[in-house]
């Protein structure tokens, strides 16, 4: 609901005063120098390159969102596709053409580079774009990606374990994955059959504009399988990420950057391609 009063045009003044509780104006903050203290927070950005240049895609019949999402699921996380005004998309023609069938009449190129400068009123690129980049990151890696919170997380997969290229993870965390013991799903309307549940170490990633300037944020998690038992494994979470802070918080982080982005320049300076 947030999302959609940003986005509303036009608000009256009346409904202004009734559901904003807080003003804002322009200020100008000097920034100190680096402090020599450890590191706190565990998160850390990258500049990302524009992702400008997308397709616009034309149908013979109205598509809504379900459309896209058997699209994308057709398409096995070879396309990305959102919808604004119009529907836009990545990946390759063929493929596109395959997952959404004879109703796709024409694709165009489309550049988003008006609305990236209004990113606050079109908040559905900023799905679009994070499903992209984590699409890009996981290639050829033990990775999953799961839609969680309005974002992407990024998921050790148990299914395609690689010692080699998760070592720096594990030194920090030690196991990587597993079943929590004695630990079972609750039966609910919802979720008729109990489940185990398990965790594996993640990464959320979240894009954010800052200045203008789009930046990727990325922060070690545990994911909870299932999705819906996550609430039952507080206590399991607690104590899996109570610890998680400086130096050790850091070596973390560090050791998602090796794996997501193995390189040996500046992060700050990766680039991530388009799928």
């Amino acid at each position: 609901m947030s999302r959609i009063w940003k986005q509303s045009p036009d608000k009256p003044k009346e409904l202004i005063e009734k559901i904003d509780r807080t003003g804002s104006q322009a200020v100008s903050i000097p920034r100190k120098g680096a402090g020599g203290g450890a590191q706190f927070f565990a998160f850390t950005r990258f500049r990302c390159s524009k992702y400008r240049t997308c397709l616009e895609l034309s149908f013979a019949a109205a598509q809504d969102w379900d459309d896209i999402h058997s699209a994308e699921q057709q398409a096995r996380n070879q396309i990305v596709a959102t919808k604004g005004s119009s529907i836009l998309a990545w990946g390759d023609e063929q493929t596109l053409r395959r997952a959404f069938g004879k109703d796709l009449t024409s694709l165009s190129p489309y550049s988003i580079k008006d609305r990236l400068q209004d990113y606050a009123n079109n908040l559905y690129l900023k799905g679009f774009i994070e499903r992209a980049i984590g699409l890009s990151l996981i290639r050829g890696k033990p990775l999953l990606m799961e839609d969680w919170r309005g974002g992407s997380v990024l998921i050790l997969d148990r299914q395609r374990p690689n010692l080699t290229l998760t070592k720096n993870i594990s030194q920090c965390v030690g196991s990587l994955h597993g079943r929590i013991d004695g630990m079972v799903s609750a039966i609910t309307p919802e979720h008729p059959k109990s489940e185990e549940v398990w965790g594996a170490e993640a990464v959320r990633l979240e894009v954010d504009e800052i200045d203008g300037r789009f930046w990727l944020v990325l922060k070690p998690d545990v994911w909870i399988w299932p999705k819906h038992a996550r609430q039952q494994a507080i206590g399991f979470l607690d104590e899996r990420l109570g610890s998680r802070f400086n130096n050790r918080g850091d070596a973390l982080l560090s050791a998602w950057i090796s794996l997501l982005l193995p390189r040996t320049g500046p992060a700050g300076r990766s680039r991530f391609a388009a799928i």
